[in-house]
Formats: structure tokens, C-alpha cells, sequence
């Protein structure tokens, strides 16, 4: 309907509704709400939401009810308070809400970050008969997690298997998560461990949250062990899992043995993804490797993996700054033919790499190219002008740039003052320093 032109409002819904439940064609008008709740984008009218669970309530259509508070997802629009009404109604009418009901409203609560007001209204129903599940602890541990009460999530695990629910996967791989992100990793091992004796098994996500907070922390031996394991547990290491090892022993200046384990991905029926080759080729690049990292660079393109902007910018970056400022060039203009956009960084790289090189005229062209395609020059643009100019002892072309650079509204930094204090203490002496200083500041 909205490609024919056609539109609907609001007010069209509650006699919508009203028809269909006239002939108790229950599904039928949720069905049709849904599509054109989408279809129209009235993801935000709530009251029509509102209406369409009233309804269900008075007919006591709790499973639909349910059906709705999920495909709807009335609490991620920020209306729970409405969410919470209805249920209100349903004991109203002497529909209880059944489990499902009250786990999507305590899902709604962490959803929106309030887990504290989710834990409160478990305890509320809790009086009122209900009798939290597993999706309602893995729920609150996902939440708890979340908002970084790791020992609350650790306390909620053991209230559930004191109440006799036996956590799964998604319980121990969320406390793991949840350990990792703060860097406990003593403490997540032990809930491994405590998964393995309860016959819960782990899986490669498991391992591999492990492994990469490992490689995060240069624990790097540790990282490799665990993952020598995976396959003794019948798993076998995934994409994630190489990339965490590999990106680890780069930071670790180990790009010789981060490299055996690129051809050990290969050889093992494992790709290597855009990630694999971005790691690899930054690292290569900030050791001056550019031989291999151009390698890769073919590589990524001969095995379908896609070259993006931040690829290209770490290659011009590193040929830049080894001085092969023609290859440098050239890689930039692959980046058009290949249909990749270029970037603020990408110009600037290039420009800064242009001027070191005495190629200031190059940068300004460069400049004029960039505007051309709608991006605006900033400080770092025009410093690298300007750091240009004042080496040569440029004076006026310096203080030109800062009046564009003024003009243009681009504030001056620590760096902008710096040089212009060091070339005007050089060329002109102190007295005319501090005056031209003050001119700008």
C-alpha cells in the first residue's frame, strides 16, 4: 500500500481491530497490525499496541497476548509502563499471565538497562505464585552482565542451582562473556571448569571468549594452549579463534610465528577473513615489512576477501612513512577503481606523506580533491601544510594557512602553536615572536 501512495493513520486501527474481533478473527488482526505497523513505520505509537493487547486480554487471548509483547517488542520502544498495564488488566479479568508473559517483561526491563527494576519485579511476582525458569535466570545474568554486576550474575548462578535448574550453555558462556570483559580471567577458568564437572559442554564460543582475553591480556601461552585443546574436545578452531591468536602475537612483536599461524589457518580449511588480512598487514606495515603486506594485499583480492578503507589507509600509511610516497599514490588510486570510498584519514595520510616529501603543491591539489568530494579538511590537514611551510622557513605562506584554517573555522591545536613558536623564534627572534603569537592566539 505505501508503494501505491497509499497511507493510513492511527486512528484507522482501532476499527480495524474492532472488525476483525467482531467475527473473532483473533490472529488475523494481529497478523494485519503487524504488517502495517512495519509496513507504515508506526513503530512508535504505542497506543495502538496498547489497544490491540487490551483487546486480546478481554477475549483472554494470553497466547497471543505473549505473541505481541515478543513481535512487537514494546519494550525496546520504552513502553514498558504500558506493557505493564496490561498485564494488570489480564489479572482484571482473571487471565493469569502465564511464565512466558512475565519472562518477556523481565526481558523488556533488561533490555532497557533497568535490571535493577527487573530483579524487584521478580521478587513481586515471585509472591504472586511465579516460579522463575531458566529463561528467566538467563535472562537476569545476561542483564546483570551486561550492566557490569558481574558478582550479582555470580550470585543469581547459584540461586539457580540451588532452586534446582541446571544452567546450559547460554548461562556459563554469558558469565564467561561477562568475567572476560573485566579482565577476570581466573575467575572465568573456574566456571569452565565448573561447567566441564556439571556435564555441560563447552563449545568453540566458550574457548574462544577465553582465548581472546588471553591474547588481550599477552597471555599469550595460555591462549595457545587452549586452543591446542580444541580439537582433543572434538572442536575445531573457527576464524574468531585464529584472529584472536594472530592479532595477539602481533602485538606481541611475533609476526614471524603470527605468520605460520596465517598458512596454519589456510592449511586447516579455515579462510582468513578481512580481519585476518587487516591484522596482519598493520603489523607488517608498522614493522616495515611492505613486501608481504603488499602480498596479502593481492592476496585479499585473488581469495574474494574484500578490501575496505581502513585497509588501503593502513598500506598508504605505512608506504608513506617509509618514504615511498609514488606507491603510496598508487594505492590511492586503486581505492577509485576498486569502488572504495576514502576517508578523512585516507586524504590526510597522503597529504601529510606529500609534504615531507617537498611535494606541497601535490597536498594542495589533494586538498582541492578532497573538498571536491565533500569532505572537509581539519586540523591535521592543514597542519601538515603548515609544518611544511614553517620547515622551509615559509613565514607567510605559515600564517596564510592559519588564516584559512581560522576562516574556515578549524580551531588551532597544541600542535598548530607549537610549530608556529618554533619557526618564529628561529626566523624572527623573540620580540616578533611573542607578537605574532599573540596575533593568533
Amino acid at each position: 500500500m505505501k508503494r501505491s501512495g497509499f497511507g493510513i493513520k492511527v486512528g484507522t486501527f482501532p476499527i480495524l481491530v474492532g472488525s476483525y474481533s467482531k467475527f473473532q478473527l483473533f490472529d488475523e488482526a494481529v497478523d494485519v497490525v503487524l504488517n502495517f505497523m512495519d509496513e507504515f513505520e508506526l513503530a512508535a505509537e504505542t497506543d495502538v499496541y496498547n489497544y490491540l493487547l487490551n483487546v486480546l486480554v478481554e477475549e483472554n487471548k494470553i497466547k497471543l497476548v505473549e505473541s505481541v509483547y515478543s513481535e512487537m517488542g514494546v519494550y525496546r520502544r520504552g513502553n514498558m509502563e504500558g506493557a505493564l498495564r496490561v498485564k494488570e488488566r489480564m489479572l482484571e479479568v482473571n487471565c493469569s499471565p502465564t511464565n512466558v508473559t512475565v519472562n518477556v517483561l523481565i526481558h523488556g526491563y533488561c533490555k532497557q538497562g533497568r535490571v535493577e527494576d527487573a530483579l524487584e519485579f521478580v521478587q513481586e511476582e515471585s509472591i504472586k505464585g511465579f516460579n522463575p525458569d531458566k529463561f528467566t535466570f538467563n535472562t537476569l545474568v545476561n542483564g546483570l552482565c551486561q550492566s557490569g554486576h558481574i558478582r550479582h550474575a555470580l550470585e543469581i548462578l547459584d540461586v539457580m542451582l540451588q532452586e534446582g535448574h541446571d544452567p546450559d550453555i547460554v548461562t556459563y558462556n554469558t558469565l564467561i562473556g561477562g568475567l572476560c570483559k573485566y579482565g577476570e580471567i581466573e575467575e572465568a577458568m573456574g566456571v569452565l571448569n565448573q561447567m566441564v564437572e556439571r556435564d555441560c559442554l563447552p563449545n568453540t564460543v566458550t574457548y574462544n571468549t577465553l582465548i581472546s582475553t588471553m591474547c588481550a591480556k599477552n597471555r599469550l601461552e595460555e591462549a595457545m594452549e587452549l586452543a591446542r585443546g580444541l580439537t582433543l574436545k572434538g572442536l575445531l578452531p573457527d576464524v574468531y579463534t585464529f584472529n584472536s591468536l594472530i592479532r595477539g602475537l602481533c602485538k606481541a612483536g611475533d609476526h614471524e610465528i603470527a605468520l605460520q599461524m596465517f598458512e596454519e589457518m589456510k592449511n586447516n580449511g579455515c579462510p582468513p577473513d578481512e580481519i585476518t588480512y587487516d591484522i596482519l598487514i598493520d603489523h607488517l606495515c608498522f614493522n616495515g615489512k611492505l613486501g608481504k603486506a603488499l602480498v596479502l594485499m593481492k592476496e585479499m583480492e585473488s581469495n574474494g576477501c574484500a578490501r575496505s578503507t581502513v585497509t588501503y589507509n593502513t598500506l598508504i600509511d605505512g608506504l608513506c612513512k617509509n618514504n615511498r610516497i609514488e606507491e603510496a599514490e598508487e594505492v590511492f588510486d586503486q581505492m577509485d577503481l576498486q569502488g572504495v570510498s576514502r576517508n578523512l584519514v585516507t586524504y590526510n595520510t597522503l597529504i601529510d606523506g606529500l609534504c615531507k616529501n617537498n611535494r606541497v603543491d601535490d597536498a594542495t591539489e589533494l586538498i582541492d580533491q578532497m573538498i571536491m568530494e565533500g569532505l572537509k579538511p581539519d586540523k591535521l590537514t592543514y597542519n601538515s601544510l603548515l609544518t611544511h611551510y614553517c620547515r622551509q622557513g615559509n613565514i607567510k605562506k605559515a600564517a596564510d594557512i592559519v588564516q584559512t584554517m581560522t576562516s574556515n573555522g578549524c580551531e588551532l591545536d597544541i600542535v598548530t602553536y607549537g610549530t608556529l613558536v618554533v619557526v618564529f623564534a628561529r626566523q624572527i627572534g623573540h620580540k616578533l615572536h611573542v607578537n605574532s603569537f599573540r596575533q593568533y592566539k
